[in-house]
């Protein structure tokens, strides 16, 4: 893994591990990058750090030409608990929230293997013009376990 930070914006270059229990990997397709981001229900990525450099961001201006969340171990939830799926900038400002997908409900990530095409207001469209960490957050109730990969197509405004 290569990290470059210029102005204060880290870019990270090839497949990154981290210890915390989530990963990321960046893949080019053409003139699109494909962004996947693997979770657990017990340590959801939450956006808003200037020091946590493990989380998952989307260039300033870039295009979110789709996204999809893949259960990889099945959520459980006593209280009927929801997911929400958005962007906010690294001082916790709010981008959206849930304009990767609002509301995500447990029956639609109970089985592995399931899949939740993402339909946020941010899909096909610029997540404006500061850069976004990703926010993945529980609605209502909690999550007691399940793990899910979130894939995000995005088309930066300079290529790749």
């Amino acid at each position: 893994m290569t990290i470059e930070i210029v102005q204060g914006v880290v870019r990270h270059f090839g497949p990154r591990v981290t210890t915390d229990g989530r990963m990321t990997e960046v893949h080019k397709h053409g003139d699109a990058v494909e962004l996947q981001v693997t979770f657990d229900a017990e340590d959801l990525p939450i956006g808003g750090s200037t020091t946590d450099l493990t989380l998952p961001s989307v260039p300033a201006d870039s295009i979110i030409e789709s996204a999809e969340i893949e259960t990889l171990t099945v959520f459980t939830t006593s209280d009927a608990a929801a997911l929400n799926v958005g962007l906010e900038q690294a001082d916790g400002t709010e981008i959206d929230d849930n304009g990767i997908d609002a509301a995500v409900a447990v029956t639609a990530i109970d089985r592995v293997g399931e899949r939740v095409v993402c339909d946020g207001a941010l899909i096909g469209t610029s997540i404006g013009s500061a850069v976004g960490q990703l926010k993945v957050y529980e609605t209502t109730g909690t999550f007691t376990a399940g793990r899910a990969r979130l894939t995000l197509r995005i088309k930066p405004p300079h290529g790749v």
